[in-house]
């Protein structure tokens, strides 16, 4: 509930101080590449189909394209990302003569192209901006990996992707800052939050919701405006 309070005055402020910033060229067009490092957690039940993930956040990342086009005060944004979300957890193995061996890690690994429709606001004359809107994603793929010994014969890593609903929505919000370098090139860097809205287990009654903090690092090529 905080993050979505959070979210909703990150979209107010920009909506709401777009009038009082410095009007950039319209019809700007900025091409780019984006990547970085992203924190996921999970909202909801630990308990996925009977089974206690106990799940903890995990450094994972994403990397794809961006377009952004200058209106007015404001600009639009959107972004094709390839996202590896998900959660790690602390296991315990059993061998074939019975005996216990923790400190071993199972993750959970949810590939998702993600597809943002973000409004935004350049802060004038300091490199700042801010954006927010909501976003859709595809699962690609779902699976787990660990990091058990061979005898438990256990596959070190196996998909369970149609246990999953396929398309995930939220809203996704952040600030960033941008730099022009030589001329039409500029690069950037983007605080973003997403807020998975929709519950990801396809049957049942638990709750399985994803979140990621990425820092995306970018650079654009700059196309003439008006």
């Amino acid at each position: 509930m905080l993050m979505k309070n959070i979210l909703l005055a990150l979209f107010f402020v920009v909506t709401a101080s777009a009038q009082s910033l410095a009007q950039q060229a319209p019809g700007t067009v900025q091409l780019g590449l984006a990547a970085g490092p992203s924190f996921t957690s999970l909202r909801g039940t630990t308990n996925v189909r009977g089974v206690d993930l106990g799940w903890e956040r995990d450094l994972r990342g994403g990397a794809g394209i961006s377009v952004r086009y200058q209106l007015n005060a404001l600009f639009l944004k959107t972004d094709l990302l390839y996202y590896n979300k998900g959660f790690k957890t602390d296991i315990t193995a059993t061998d074939a003569y019975g005996n216990s061996t923790a400190g071993h890690t199972l993750k959970g690994h949810f590939h998702y192209l993600t597809l943002p429709l973000l409004v935004g606001v350049s802060i004038k004359e300091t490199g700042f901006f801010l954006n927010a809107g909501p976003y859709v994603g595809r699962l690609l793929k779902m699976n787990y990996t660990h990091d058990l010994p061979e005898e438990t014969q256990i596959p070190s890593n196996w998909q369970e992707t149609s246990s999953w609903n396929r398309f995930d929505y939220g809203v996704s919000g952040g600030v960033g800052y941008s730099r022009s370098l030589l001329g039409f090139v500029s690069v950037s860097a983007e605080i973003r939050q997403d807020l998975g809205l929709r519950n990801l287990v396809r049957e049942g009654t638990s709750t399985f919701k994803i979140n990621s903090t990425t820092l995306l690092l970018g650079a654009h090529y700059t196309l003439g405006g008006k």
